[in-house]
């Protein structure tokens, strides 16, 4: 058992949002409404518009990035991640684990911790690599840091990803989700 699972220290979360079935906006901003509930201090990026990862999907995702203060363990946070993607019928389709979702909750940070258990992995393998996670990233964190990679900065991943995942991971809506 880690430390702060006994004292319950606050430790703070990343999650990538993305959808692209039906209303993308409207799961998007469910699944944030939903996880606000988990803690604090709670930062939520503009929507990004980008064509899916790993080429199995057929339709493009929206995607955010929240990041909150929270003194649930990674374990809670998973099952609560669960239950609020099974409200909105994730449900992988035929096309398995890269296929289209109405909502997609992936956990990419947890404080400093690192996590590796067959139904979870902290932090997100993918995270560096994705524009469409990157982008809403340093729109409300440009100073992020990954710590698990030598303190390598959020701007400097996205300063080495393809020019095609830069050009077509775009600015959906700077408006303010409603939550």
């Amino acid at each position: 058992m880690a430390f702060f699972d006994i004292f319950g220290s606050s430790r703070e979360v990343v999650l990538g949002l993305g959808s692209n079935l039906g209303d993308r906006k409207f799961f998007i901003e469910q699944g944030i409404f939903h996880l606000k509930q988990l803690g604090s201090n709670v930062r939520v990026s503009s929507l990004w518009e980008s064509p899916p990862w790993a080429g199995v999907s057929t339709k493009l995702y929206l995607n955010a990035v929240m990041m909150f203060d929270t003194d649930l363990v990674p374990r809670e946070i998973w099952k609560e991640i669960s239950r609020i993607e099974a409200i909105f019928g994730l449900g992988q389709d035929s096309q398995g684990k890269w296929g289209n979702k109405n909502l997609d909750i992936d956990v990419l940070f947890y404080g400093q911790e690192r996590i590796n258990t067959p139904t979870l992995e902290i932090p997100h393998k993918f995270a560096k690599d994705r524009a469409f996670v990157l982008s809403p990233l340093l729109e409300i964190a440009p100073k992020y840091k990954f710590f698990h990679e030598h303190n390598t900065s959020a701007k400097e991943f996205y300063e080495q990803i393809s020019q095609y995942q830069k050009e077509n991971t775009v600015l959906f809506s700077s408006d303010t989700l409603e939550t």
